[in-house]
């Protein structure tokens, strides 16, 4: 599982140093193969509330497990092809370099609006990576005042807390 948040520097050639911490299981699990992608939308109620300037990072291994899910989806039904034009198609290959880099495609970064400063952060099988201002907007319990409080309790309840 990643966890923790580190705050990065994008490179000259808009790479990302990965943290060392994660380095080994990253090159154990998949050779340091890595898949970033936009994250998906985010919705409410059914609605689409906002895009969501996010990448999503998963070694190689994880991806492939995730990449089965959504190709699992009925073609037949809209969501199921939209999900795998836009998550998939949107996913790009990457590898840790031998200086323990990721580069960041620019498509990728432009979507998620991330110029130099970044926050990647570890979350279970996954990284998280946001520019620095869009992470310190969603940082705190006051993010939570966007969603209905029914849904803030019913996960909080879930978690024992």
């Amino acid at each position: 599982m990643f966890m923790g948040t580190s705050n990065l520097t994008l490179d000259s050639k808009h790479r990302m140093a990965m943290p060392a911490r994660y380095r080994e299981r990253i090159k154990e699990e998949s050779g340091g193969q890595m898949v970033v992608t936009a994250a998906p939308p985010v919705f409410q109620g059914g609605r689409m509330l906002e895009e969501d300037p996010t990448l999503w990072l998963y070694t190689a291994a994880r991806w492939k497990d995730v990449a089965d899910g959504v190709m699992q989806m009925s073609t037949a039904q809209q969501i199921g092809r939209l999900m795998q034009e836009l998550f998939l198609g949107e996913a790009e290959e990457v590898s840790l370099d031998a200086g323990g880099r990721v580069l960041l495609p620019a498509r990728l970064r432009d979507k998620a609006g991330i110029e130099k400063s970044i926050v990647l952060s570890g979350v279970g099988e996954k990284f998280t990576i946001k520019s620095e201002q869009s992470w310190q907007a969603s940082q705190g319990w006051a993010a939570l005042e966007e969603v209905a409080s029914e849904q803030v309790v019913e996960q909080l309840e879930r978690l024992s807390l």
